[in-house]
C-alpha cells in the first residue's frame, strides 16, 4: 500500500520558478491590458467606474488588473429594436420566434377597434457616453418611449400602420425631401395653422429623446423654410414647447407648476397687463382648439392631442387669473 509518509512533492529548480512566475505574470497583464475595438465599434473607457475617454477602432491598450474598463459600442453599425415580433435567425427565409408579443402589439385604436401592429425601428447611437451614463437602461427606455409615441398618437389601425410606413419611408436616404414638402405646402392652401401643427408634431418628435441635437435642429429650420415658416416663429414655436413640457411634468408634481411655468407657456413675462395675458391665451386657444383644427383640414385623430393642449392652456391662464385677483 501507497504511504503518505513517503511522498515527498518533486522539487522544481529554483530557475524554473524564477522564469514561469514572471512569465505568468506577463501573460496576465497582457491579456488585461490589449483590446480591439472593431471598426464599426468605439471603446469606451473607465478608470475605477468613472469615465476616462473613448478610444477609436484598433489595437487598444488600458492600464491592467481591472483598473481600466472598457465597454465596446456599435456607434458605426443601424441597429433596431422589434415590437410585437422577435427574429430568431435572419436571412432569405427568416425565422421568428414562437413567443407571444401581443402586449406590444395589440393597441386600443382612435376608432374604439382593437389592433394588433407590428413594427421596427432602427437606429443609430451618436453618443456612446450619453447611451452608457445619461439614461439608465437606455435600449429599454428606447423602446418604452417608442410604444408611447405610438400609443399617444391614438390612430385607427390602418392609420398605424401607414405611419409606420412613412416613417420609415423618411429614413431613408433617397427620401425626395424637399418634393414632399413642396407637395404638402400646396395642399395647405395657405392655412398656416395646418404647417405651424405640422412643424410642431415634427419638433416633439425630435424632442422625444429630452435633446434637440445641431443636425435635428438644422434640418427642422429646412423644413421651417420650405413651408414659409420663419425662423422667428419656429423658436418662438421650440420655446412655448419646452414650456408645455415642463408644464406638463411638474403637473404631476407637487406643488404642481409655478406661476413662472404658468407665464412661459402663455408666451408671456409676469410684467405683461392684463390686456396682454388674455389676448395671448385668446391667440393659444385660437391656435389649438379642435373644433377650428377640424374646421381647417387636420385630421380627427389628432385631436387628442390639441385638447390635452388646450386643457393645459385654459390651466396655466386660470391659475394666472386667480393670482392677479388676491393682488
Amino acid at each position: 500500500p501507497f504511504d503518505l509518509n513517503d511522498f515527498r512533492p518533486r522539487q522544481f529548480p529554483s530557475r524554473l520558478i524564477a522564469l514561469v512566475i514572471p512569465l505568468l505574470i506577463a501573460v496576465v497583464l497582457i491579456f488585461t491590458t490589449l483590446f480591439t475595438v472593431e471598426t464599426e465599434e468605439v471603446g469606451v473607457i473607465l478608470r475605477f467606474g468613472e469615465y476616462n475617454r473613448t478610444v477609436d477602432p484598433g489595437l487598444r491598450f488600458k492600464l491592467p488588473l481591472g483598473i481600466e474598463q472598457v465597454y465596446k459600442i456599435p456607434v458605426r453599425r443601424q441597429l433596431k429594436e422589434e415590437f410585437g415580433f422577435r427574429t430568431v435567425a435572419s436571412g432569405v427565409r427568416s425565422q421568428f420566434s414562437n413567443r407571444d408579443y401581443s402586449e406590444e402589439s395589440l393597441m386600443l385604436t382612435g376608432d374604439l377597434n382593437a389592433a394588433e401592429v407590428e413594427w421596427i425601428v432602427q437606429y443609430r447611437i451618436r453618443d456612446p457616453y450619453r447611451f452608457l451614463f445619461r439614461v439608465r437602461n437606455a435600449q429599454q427606455t428606447f423602446r418604452d418611449m417608442n410604444e408611447a409615441v405610438m400609443r399617444e398618437m391614438n390612430l385607427s389601425g390602418e392609420l398605424r400602420r401607414t405611419a409606420i410606413r412613412l416613417f420609415s419611408e423618411g429614413k431613408s436616404s433617397a427620401f425626395p425631401l424637399d418634393d414632399v414638402l413642396e407637395q404638402f405646402r400646396r395642399e395647405c392652401h395657405g392655412r398656416s395653422t395646418l404647417i405651424r401643427m405640422f412643424i410642431e408634431i415634427q419638433l416633439q418628435a425630435a424632442y422625444a429623446d429630452g435633446t434637440l441635437h445641431t443636425s435635428e435642429e438644422q434640418l427642422l429650420l429646412h423644413i421651417s423654410s420650405r413651408l414659409g415658416f420663419s425662423e422667428r416663429e419656429f423658436r418662438r414655436l421650440e420655446q412655448m414647447l419646452g414650456a408645455q413640457r415642463h408644464y406638463r411634468e411638474t403637473a404631476t408634481q407637487t406643488p404642481g407648476p409655478s406661476l413662472d411655468d404658468a407665464y412661459s407657456l402663455l408666451g408671456v413675462s409676469a410684467s405683461a397687463s392684463d390686456a396682454e395675458v388674455k389676448k395671448a391665451y385668446r391667440r393659444l386657444i385660437s391656435q389649438h382648439h379642435p373644433d377650428k383644427l377640424v374646421s381647417k383640414g387636420l385630421p380627427e385623430e389628432m385631436m387628442k392631442v390639441a385638447s390635452q393642449k388646450t386643457h393645459e392652456i385654459k390651466q396655466a391662464y386660470e391659475q394666472i387669473r386667480k393670482a392677479r385677483a388676491k393682488l
